[in-house]
């Protein structure tokens, strides 16, 4: 007698073999998710038959019909009413499971799509005059009839999941659904740029990736991410312990703020991998604030055999063999790129400033505002009157608000950041080269400056420490003291000598020389927070290093600071030096370039 479950079914006694068509629908839902997940099982069929042309065209964001055509090798008769039998594949040595250099490999992919569609597929072998076609409904195949295809392999489906309505309920909006299959078909035409793209979404063509014969790769790279990134990206190109990687990585200051623009490959599989996306995220931790991502396309490379492709149903997700060599290899590859790249950073600010400039809405205002200075009461005293100029008065106007001008040094226009002659606002300094002029953001600038040498002492020999005459008792809570005592030696090395005082407080005798004056309490209070914060998610390296930032913003020049012109050229010398100075702790730019050329534009000179 069967078992009685909660809702009133039974749970019968015997084991019951599934029928097929149940066997393949639930195949489907392992592999087949959404639109995208058919497009992508697709498009990787027809990269694995050696196509040079692939074109996708979608209709109703791919639940009503997507159509994949490819001019691949094809098949023949036989072969193609096995393609639509589970676990048929002609792409795996089947006495050697682990060697996999194919994307499809899974061999579920077209019977689970043809489980819930109306299938067609059609093919011609290489070298064959007759091409053949074989249909499906939901699962019910039809018979092999000749087909007119001159060429490769046409699969259409049309009718998603019609009959599996509760799939259906879980797709997202059409919009987002349409998003994602032109990710699918962008991420894959990136590695694959020896063929050409064409995608159309209900009848409009969208792109058209052309098969570029020279320097493909990062053409293609320029025509599907963009000029922007292209043009605020440096080149990557390593190889350890049998494993190389190569491709284009953006500089910190060209940011987003997500993920989805990570574009990653092993052995030209796009993949989303934890560990992957980990070792790029330490790379850019002395870079970029939490909530911000890089943009990158990398390309690893791995013998196959020290790899598992099968970790996850839709691939997305590999094992490595050896993790560690892949970490050290992600992150030493970034990092040595970005040291060899020194003050490079974003160019996106300088395009900003330029446009801003373009804009004739600021003429506008300026021209109200002279408008102002002329109708000034004569009781008050005006600085133009009528249509004629006070040269005195004109003279004695503060044309840079909050700083001064200064006498030009020549002998530092030749450096990268050139000659300081500026301080406006009290926080930004003009300098100017042979080539165009520079604003530099000081406390951002110098917040870096500070952050790299007092992170040095991790590595190197400890920071001086500065005594204080009077050592300060700074209270905290329970927590705070005791994440501060577990770290008492590493603070050392910093610099910061702290002791328990008792189990609410702590006594600070003495705090990094490098930072100067500095509010003892706030910095005890900053840092223990961000010990707490970060102490269960991160290594002790990434730990220390938070505690090297925090030291650093308290320790910076601030803005409001006017700083004389030979403190400017020293702070712009000391950027020169300093690695990685193009960019704060956070991922904001410490300066922002202008070409001489540009700025001769603006005023109509070129």
């Amino acid at each position: 007698m069967g078992t009685f479950l909660a809702d009133g079914d039974v749970l019968k006694d015997e084991i019951i073999k599934l029928p097929d068509k149940i066997i393949n629908q639930i195949a489907a839902g392992e592999v087949i998710e959404r639109p995208s997940s058919v497009v992508k099982e697709l498009i990787e069929n027809s990269i694995d038959a050696k196509s040079k042309n692939i074109k996708i065209f979608i209709s109703g964001s791919g639940r009503e019909s997507i159509k994949v055509i490819d001019d691949g090798n094809g098949v023949n008769k036989k072969q193609l009413e096995v393609a639509l039998e589970r676990h048929a594949t002609s792409k795996l040595d089947a006495n050697n499971l682990t060697k996999i250099s194919f994307l499809g490999f899974r061999g579920e992919a077209l019977p689970s799509i043809a489980s819930i569609s109306n299938f067609l597929i059609s093919s011609i072998k290489e070298g064959s005059r007759q091409g053949w076609e074989l249909g499906s409904f939901f699962g019910k195949l039809g018979k092999l009839k000749p087909s007119a295809i001159k060429k490769g392999t046409s699969v259409e489906v049309r009718s998603l999941f019609k009959q599996t309505p509760a799939r259906l309920k879980f797709l997202k909006t059409d919009r987002t659904e349409t998003a994602m299959l032109i990710d699918i078909v962008k991420r894959h035409s990136i590695v694959n740029s020896h063929i050409a793209f064409q995608l159309y979404i209900d009848g409009v063509e969208h792109f058209n990736f052309l098969n570029h014969s020279k320097d493909s790769l990062k053409k293609r790279i320029y025509d599907v991410i963009g000029k922007e990134f292209y043009n605020n990206s440096i080149e990557i190109k390593n190889l350890r312990g049998g494993v190389s990687i190569k491709g284009l990585v953006g500089v910190p200051t060209y940011n987003k703020g997500s993920g989805r623009f990570q574009y990653i490959y092993v052995n030209g599989r796009p993949i989303s991998d934890r560990l992957i996306t980990g070792s790029i995220r330490g790379a850019f931790s002395d870079y970029l604030a939490r909530n911000r991502f890089p943009v990158l396309s990398i390309f690893i490379d791995i013998d196959p055999e020290k790899l598992d492709v099968n970790v996850h149903p839709s691939k997305a997700e590999v094992r490595f063999d050896d993790e560690q060599n892949i970490r050290a290899l992600i992150v030493g590859s970034i990092r040595k790129a970005f040291a060899s790249e020194g003050l490079k950073a974003s160019n996106l600010n300088s395009g900003k400033i330029l446009d801003a400039f373009k804009n004739k809405s600021h003429l506008s205002s300026l021209s109200k505002n002279f408008d102002k200075h002329q109708n000034l009461d004569n009781n008050k005293g005006s600085v133009l009157s009528g249509s004629q100029i006070d040269d005195a008065a004109v003279s004695s106007l503060e044309f840079l608000p909050s700083g001064k001008k200064h006498e030009l040094d020549k002998n530092y226009l030749s450096y990268p950041l050139g000659s300081a002659v500026a301080q406006i606002h009290k926080n930004y300094i003009v300098s100017q080269t042979y080539g165009g002029l520079i604003i530099v953001d000081q406390h951002a600038a110098h917040e870096r400056i500070i952050y790299e040498e007092i992170k040095g002492a991790i590595y190197g020999n400890s920071l001086k420490s500065q005594i204080i005459l009077m050592p300060e008792i700074i209270e905290l809570d329970d927590l705070l003291i005791s994440t501060l005592s577990e770290h008492i030696d590493d603070l050392k090395k910093l610099g910061l000598f702290i002791e328990l005082n008792d189990n609410k407080s702590v006594i600070v005798t003495g705090t990094p020389g490098l930072l100067g004056e500095v509010n003892v309490q706030k910095l005890l209070k900053d840092l223990s927070e961000n010990l707490v914060n970060e102490n269960n998610t991160q290594s002790l390296e990434s730990l220390l290093n938070e505690v090297c930032s925090a030291m650093a913003c308290h320790g910076s020049v601030r803005a409001g600071r006017e700083l004389n012109v030979n403190e400017m050229n020293a702070l712009l010398r000391k950027m020169e030096i300093t690695p990685n100075s193009g960019q704060c702790n956070h991922g904001r730019p410490t300066y922002v370039q202008l070409e001489l050329s540009d700025i001769e534009k603006i005023f109509g000179r070129r």
